[in-house]
């Protein structure tokens, strides 16, 4: 299976889904959109490869996404919601959900905001970035006998940051076996049912198909997706 991420004029689909993102300052909005765009013609560059060397653009995205009302979920809620609103539409769409780990350099003290990540999880730190995307099922199966095409990328439906805390010294496996309860520590398997409670259900004509690994084989993403 591949999927196609080809959005397509790269500053059409900026505006298209970013355009009415609320920052409080029209200027603010017009910085998302250029960043979209750049993202989306090079996937990966970082902001002064996207600014071509020029301090003040570079400056300029800084100063935009330290602001305190650029949180993920007020960047990404015009884009989610017009992805949403695709899903609506009669046909089968692949809901593909995962997560990743984004990790810091490793260093003898925990940084403010960062946990335990990788299998070094003493001294590495980062954060767990958890996402649900939507692409497009054919409308028609292709040739088994013919290469697969790719199929378009919707966007992103969800997204969740969450901070591994360290085990504590009292849940750790008693020297006789066994392990104490945990002591109010979030469960990281929550994220996958999280995601799917925040798409809803879909609607009479129209069919969701999960694709996730090992991680959401547990109960309540299960139960989220009724037959």
């Amino acid at each position: 299976m591949s999927i196609s991420t080809q959005f397509g004029e790269a500053q059409q689909w900026a505006q298209t889904h970013f355009g009415a993102v609320a920052l409080g300052d029209v200027r603010r909005s017009r910085r998302v959109v250029t960043l979209a765009a750049g993202w989306a013609r090079q996937p990966g560059a970082s902001i002064p490869q996207l600014s071509q060397g020029q301090a003040y653009a570079s400056k300029a995205a800084y100063q935009l996404l330290g602001q305190a009302q650029a949180t993920p979920e007020a960047l990404q809620a015009p884009h989610r919601q017009l992805v949403s609103q695709q899903l609506q539409a009669p046909g089968t769409f692949l809901l593909v959900e995962d997560t990743t780990e984004l990790s810091w350099p490793e260093a003898a003290e925990r940084r403010a905001g960062l946990g335990p990540v990788g299998p070094g999880k003493a001294t590495s730190q980062g954060v767990l970035l958890h996402s649900l995307v939507a692409a497009a099922w054919p409308a028609t199966d292709p040739d088994p006998a013919a290469k697969r095409p790719a199929w378009p990328l919707l966007g992103l439906l969800d997204q969740q940051f969450h901070v591994r805390q360290p085990v504590p010294e009292a849940e750790k496996a008693h020297p006789h076996g066994g392990s104490r309860p945990r002591q109010g520590r979030p469960r990281e398997s929550a994220l996958w049912a999280s995601s799917l409670r925040a798409v809803g259900r879909p609607p009479a004509g129209t069919r969701w198909v999960v694709v996730a690994d090992g991680g959401a084989d547990v109960y309540e993403p299960l139960q989220q997706c009724p037959a």
